[in-house]
């Protein structure tokens, strides 16, 4: 199961830092982040993987997570993301990708 996890309480804030993070979790673990920085009025986005080893079926699984990673990165660097559009994004994304999600990492 792949879960994406976003602070909602504390986003205005951190937005207004300059900074915005999705979490990648899978059942017991954050496997990733996506962090998206204002520099010079422009956000840009990386996806950071955590210090873990994957096995040959694990690491097909997190080719899963870099193909929705490379689209929530675009979705990070928007100018006037909110986030409940994010939330809804994400939402959709687990929905259409259940399937896939389900047994992931």
């Amino acid at each position: 199961m792949i879960l994406f996890q976003v602070n909602e309480p504390f986003w205005e804030q951190n937005e207004e830092a300059g900074f915005r993070q999705i979490k990648i979790r899978n059942s017991t673990d954050v496997i990733a982040v996506i962090n998206a920085n204002m520099s010079e009025g422009t956000w840009s986005a990386a996806f950071v993987p955590m210090g873990f080893s994957f096995s040959t079926q694990k690491m097909n699984d997190l080719g899963v997570v870099i193909e929705i990673s490379d689209v929530l990165m675009r979705v990070l660097e928007r100018p006037d993301l909110k986030v409940q559009e994010l939330l809804e994004y994400i939402q959709n994304i687990e929905k259409t990708n259940k399937e896939r999600f389900n047994g992931c990492l």
